[in-house]
């Protein structure tokens, strides 16, 4: 509920993760962009480092790395901290280093199943938090979303005069 809060009053989100963790924080971005929630997944180090640069304190970052020993994620967590972002890592190793730079963690169990699976898993449940939170406007957006990746654009325009 707390990292529902922060998606809910961040200005700016990016989902930091390299490999696996890239792929699952690029579905996270397109679910939430979906119900209106814009946000960007980076798994490129140099742009993430970038990005963690351009944070702020209305900036929320996500950080993913099943090690939790993902230099170039800590890195760039260790910037956007300084920077003001507030930061929630999720890790399968908890460790006082990774704790230290961050606001919320979240220990994972990926190591038991395939981590990309529990991953998933823990997005699901952010998302049904998040959707829960004024799902009028969710579902509306999410319409949008839908009827302009189905090439329907003038249909919204219609809906919306």
């Amino acid at each position: 509920r707390k990292v529902v809060e922060k998606l809910e009053n961040a200005r700016k989100i990016y989902i930091f993760g390299i490999g696996s963790p890239g792929l699952i924080a690029k579905e996270f971005q397109q679910r939430f962009i979906r119900i209106g929630l814009p946000m960007e997944a980076v798994t490129d180090a140099q742009l993430m480092q970038m990005c963690a640069a351009l944070t702020d304190e209305e900036t929320l970052v996500i950080a993913i790395s099943l090690s939790g020993k993902t230099k170039e994620v800590n890195n760039s967590v260790r910037i956007a901290k300084k920077k003001g972002a507030s930061v929630v890592y999720i890790t399968t190793n908890e460790s006082a280093e990774t704790a230290e730079c961050c606001d919320e963690l979240i220990r994972e169990a990926g190591n038991m199943v395939s981590p990309q699976f529990s991953l998933l898993m823990l997005f699901d449940v952010l998302f049904a938090y998040y959707f829960a939170n004024n799902t009028y406007y969710k579902v509306k957006k999410y319409k949008e979303t839908m009827s302009a990746v189905q090439g329907n654009a003038e249909l919204m325009e219609e809906e919306s005069s």
